[in-house]
C-alpha cells in the first residue's frame, strides 16, 4: 500500500541513525511489538532506499530555497576531495544565514549555518573538473526545485548561485588556490549576466522586443534562412531562445557593469580565500622538522637511523653502493619513532601490533587506560601528542618493551620493536621528541583552543588575522629566548602558551625538564623548530597581509562573509563516506550523499516546515522514481571509465608519436655517412667539399655517440663553431 508522510519521515529518521536498509521494517516490528502495537504491513528494502532518495531530493530542494538571493545576501564555499577504493570521491559545503526551522514562534531565526552541498564522485581532482563538478551539481538541483512545486511560482536564477559566491575556504594546495581564482572568474560573469538580467526586466516590451528581434534574426541567418529554423524540433527551438535571452542579458550586463562605480563593482565582484587553520598548523609542524634536520646537519650530529631490515641488511654487508644507498634513504628522529611506535601500539590494522596488550600493560602500571595517537592512520597533531606520550611515560614504554620481548619464545624484539627501543635511548632522537611535545604545548594545541570553537562562538576565518600574528610573534620569542617554555612550570605558563593558559598536559613540561640536563642540543633544537614552523606560518598566512582583500575588508562586508576557520567539515564527510563504504561496500554515492545531507543539514525540519503535506511530497516521489530509472550511479562509473579510457588512449597515443619520432631520428643518423677527415673538417667542409650545416654537424655528432654511448655531449650546442670543435675531438 501507499506509505504515509509520517511513515515516510519515520524511516527516514531511521535510517539518520544509521538503521541499515535491510534492517528497518524489523526495528519498527520490533519496537511496535515492545509497546504493544501490531503493524500488519511491512515495508521492503527497496520502498525504504526510495525513500532515503527522497531524503536526499528534499536537502537538494532546502539547498536551493535557503540559496535563493531574496532569502540570502550570499554564501561562501567549502570543498576537500580524497581517494577511496581508488576513486575520487568530493565534499562541498556552503555556509550562509540559514533559518532555524525549530523556531516555535513567527518567522524562522537565521543562523550562520554550514549545509552539506553534497558528496560525489569525479574522474579526477583537478581545478578545472572541481568546478565543472560544482556547476553540474548545482544545475541538476536548481532544475529540480524549479520544477517542484516550491519553484514553479517563483522559479530560481541558476546564475544566481554563482553570483553570489562571497569565498572559499580550503586547504593550501595549489589546485585549491586554482580552483579560487576560476570560482572568481564564475562569479563574476554571472554577477554581469544578473545586472543584465535586472536591466532587461526594467525595460518595457516595446523598448525589449526589436533588440531580441535582431538578434533572433540574425541567429535564422546564421541557421541557414527561416526554412531550416521551421524544420528545427521544440526543443531545439527552445535552447536557441534560450541562448538569445542569455545573449541580451550578457550584453546588458556588460554595458551595466561598465556604468557601475568602482565601490560598487568591487562589492559584486568580491571573493575572498581564506587557508584551514588545521592546514596551517599541520605545515607548521613539517616545517619545524625541516628545521630541525638543518639543525643538526651544522652542529655533526643526528639522531640514530631507525632502518628497516632491508636497508639495515645492506649497512651491516658493509662499505659499498648498497651501504651508501641504505644509509641516505633512511631516516631517523622523532616522527620516525612515533610512526613506528603507533605501528606497534596502535596500528590502524587490529591484527597488527600489540593494541589490548598495549592499554592493559599501561592500565596495571600507571592506573588508567591510554590510548597511543593514531600515527598508524594520518591524524592531525598525531605525531606530538605521540611524542608527549612517550617523553611523560618513557621508563614505562622502556618496560613494556622488554616485556613484549621476554613473552616471546625466543626472547627477542623484531626489527620494528628493536628500533623503537634503540629510538628511546637515543639522546638526538629523545631532544626531538622532546621538542616536538614542547611545540605543541606551546602552540599547536592553544592555537586549536583560538580557532575551533563551535557553537554560538564558531570563529569566522576573516577575524583570525591578530591571532596568526600573535602565533609568528609567539615563535620569534621562544627562538630567541627558549626558556620561556623550558623553565616554565605549573605556575608559569603565561610566557610559555600561545593564550597564556594552562598547559594541556603539565606533565609534558615537568618531563622535559627531569631530562633536559642530559640533552645539550635541546635549546638549540627548540630554536630551530620554531624558526622551520615560523617560516611556514609565515607562507600559509599570506591571506592576512597587510593590504590584502581580508586586511582591507569593511564592517558591513566582514559580517557578511563567513569563512569557517578549519575545513573539518568537509574532512568529517569524507571520512564518513569512507566509514560508510568499509561497512557496507555496495553502497552507491548518491545514497551516501542523500543519507549525510539529510542528516547534516536538519532537513526533516526543512521537510516539516515547506513539504509536510503529500500533495507537496508528491513531486519528490515523482522525481525520486524517475532518477531510479536513470540508473544515475551506472552512468556516472562509465563517465569515469570513458574519462580513464581517454587518458589511457592519450598517454599511447603519445608515447607512439615519440616512439615514431625517435625512430625516424635514429634511421636519420643510420644514413649519415660520417666525416672522418680532420683536414676537411678543420675548413668547415665535408670529405666533397661541401660546406657543413649545423643539421648535418649535429647528425654526425649524433653517429659518434652511437658508437661511443658514454661520450656526453653538452647541451645545448650553442655556436656552429663549438659543434665543429666536439666533432674534431671526437674523431
Amino acid at each position: 500500500g501507499t506509505i504515509s508522510v509520517s511513515a515516510r519521515g519515520m524511516v527516514r529518521e531511521l535510517v539518520a541513525l544509521n538503521v541499515t536498509e535491510s534492517k528497518v521494517d524489523s526495528v519498527i516490528h520490533t519496537v511496535a511489538g515492545g509497546i504493544g502495537v501490531n503493524v500488519l504491513d511491512h515495508i521492503d528494502t527497496r520502498s525504504v532506499r526510495r525513500v532515503v532518495s527522497e531524503a536526499g531530493i528534499a536537502a537538494e530542494l532546502q539547498i536551493v530555497d535557503e540559496l535563493r538571493p531574496e532569502n540570502s545576501a550570499g554564501f561562501t564555499l567549502s570543498s576537500d576531495g580524497t581517494t577511496i577504493r581508488h576513486r575520487t570521491f568530493e565534499s562541498r559545503h556552503v555556509t550562509l544565514l540559514a533559518p532555524n526551522y525549530a523556531s516555535k514562534y513567527g518567522e524562522p531565526k537565521r543562523e550562520m549555518t554550514t549545509r552539506l552541498l553534497g558528496i560525489t564522485n569525479a574522474p579526477n581532482h583537478t581545478s578545472e573538473t572541481q568546478l565543472k563538478g560544482l556547476q553540474e551539481l548545482t544545475t541538476g538541483y536548481y532544475s529540480t526545485y524549479n520544477s517542484s512545486n516550491l519553484g514553479k511560482q517563483t522559479p530560481v536564477d541558476l546564475k544566481s548561485f554563482a553570483a553570489n559566491i562571497l569565498g572559499l575556504g580550503s586547504d593550501h594546495a595549489e589546485d585549491q588556490k586554482k580552483l579560487a581564482r576560476l570560482l572568481e572568474d564564475w562569479k563574476v560573469t554571472s554577477a554581469k549576466f544578473m545586472e543584465g538580467k535586472r536591466v532587461m526586466e526594467s525595460l518595457r516590451v516595446q523598448d525589449l522586443l526589436p533588440i531580441i528581434n535582431e538578434i533572433v534574426a540574425k541567429k535564422i541567418t546564421q541557421l541557414g534562412g527561416m526554412a531550416v529554423w521551421d524544420r528545427l524540433s521544440k526543443e531545439e527551438k527552445e535552447r536557441h531562445n534560450n541562448d538569445t535571452i542569455n545573449q541580451v542579458c550578457t550584453q546588458f550586463g556588460e554595458n551595466a557593469w561598465n556604468g557601475l562605480s568602482e565601490d560598487e563593482r568591487a562589492r559584486a565582484s568580491m571573493f575572498i580565500w581564506a587557508g584551514c587553520c588545521m592546514h596551517k598548523e599541520l605545515n607548521s609542524v613539517k616545517g619545524g622538522v625541516r628545521g630541525l634536520m638543518e639543525f643538526w646537519k651544522s652542529v655533526g650530529e643526528a639522531p640514530i637511523k631507525l632502518m628497516n631490515r632491508a636497508n639495515a641488511a645492506a649497512v651491516d654487508a658493509g662499505p659499498g653502493k648498497a651501504h651508501d644507498n641504505a644509509l641516505e634513504v633512511s631516516e631517523g628522529g622523532g616522527v620516525k619513532l612515533t610512526s613506528l611506535a603507533g605501528a606497534v601500539f596502535r596500528h590502524k590494522d587490529d591484527k597488527k601490533g600489540q593494541q589490548d596488550t598495549y592499554r592493559m600493560f599501561f592500565e596495571n602500571r600507571v592506573g588508567y587506560t591510554i590510548r597511543f595517537p593514531d600515527t598508524s592512520n594520518t591524524r592531525f597533531q598525531s605525531h606530538c601528542s605521540a611524542a608527549a606520550e612517550l617523553i611523560v611515560n618513557l621508563p614505562v614504554y622502556l618496560e613494556f618493551l622488554l616485556f613484549v620481548r621476554d613473552k616471546k619464545q625466543a626472547r627477542n624484539f623484531n626489527h620494528m620493536e628493536n628500533n623503537i627501543f634503540l629510538g628511546l635511548k637515543d639522546i638526538p632522537t629523545l631532544t626531538e621528541l622532546c621538542t616536538l611535545a614542547l611545540y605543541s604545548e606551546a602552540v599547536s594545541k592553544p592555537y586549536m583552543r583560538l580557532v575551533r570553537r563551535g557553537g554560538k562562538d564558531r570563529v569566522n576565518a576573516l577575524d583570525l588575522g591578530p591571532v596568526h600574528s600573535k602565533v609568528k610573534n609567539h615563535c620569534r620569542a621562544i627562538i630567541n629566548n627558549p626558556d620561556l617554555i623550558l623553565g616554565a612550570g605549573d605556575g608559569d605558563f603565561t610566557h610559555g602558551t600561545l593564550d597564556h593558559e594552562l598547559w594541556e598536559r603539565p606533565d609534558v613540561i615537568y618531563a622535559v625538564q627531569r631530562l633536559s640536563p642530559s640533552m645539550p642540543h635541546l635549546k638549540g633544537c627548540i630554536s630551530a623548530f620554531f624558526s622551520g614552523a615560523l617560516d611556514t606560518w609565515e607562507r600559509l598566512t599570506s591571506e592576512f597581509r597587510e593590504g590584502g582583500k581580508i586586511d582591507v575588508l569593511n564592517s558591513p562586508d566582514r559580517a557578511r562573509i563567513f569563512i569557517n576557520s578549519t575545513n573539518d567539515h568537509n574532512e568529517g564527510a569524507l571520512g564518513t563516506t569512507r566509514l560508510m563504504l568499509r561497512k557496507a561496500p555496495s553502497l552507491t554515492t548518491t545514497t551516501i550523499s542523500s543519507k549525510a545531507m539529510y542528516t547534516r543539514n536538519s532537513t526533516e525540519d526543512f521537510i516539516q516546515a515547506r513539504l509536510p503535506r503529500m500533495d507537496q511530497w508528491k513531486f519528490v516521489m515523482g522525481e525520486a522514481r524517475k532518477r531510479e530509472a536513470m540508473r544515475i550511479n551506472r552512468r556516472q562509473r562509465e563517465l569515469e571509465i570513458q574519462h580513464d579510457e581517454q587518458e589511457v588512449n592519450s598517454k599511447r597515443q603519445r608515447a607512439l608519436e615519440q616512439h615514431e619520432k625517435e625512430k625516424a631520428k635514429q634511421d636519420e643518423i643510420s644514413a649519415v655517412t660520417p666525416e672522418l677527415n680532420l683536414e676537411s673538417l678543420q675548413k668547415g667542409v665535408s670529405s666533397s667539399g661541401k660546406k657543413l650545416t649545423v643539421t648535418e654537424i649535429r647528425l654526425q655528432l649524433e653517429w659518434h655517440r652511437r658508437i661511443a654511448p658514454d661520450v656526453v655531449l653538452p647541451k645545448p650546442l650553442l655556436s656552429k663553431s663549438r659543434r665543429e670543435d666536439l666533432l674534431r675531438n671526437l674523431i
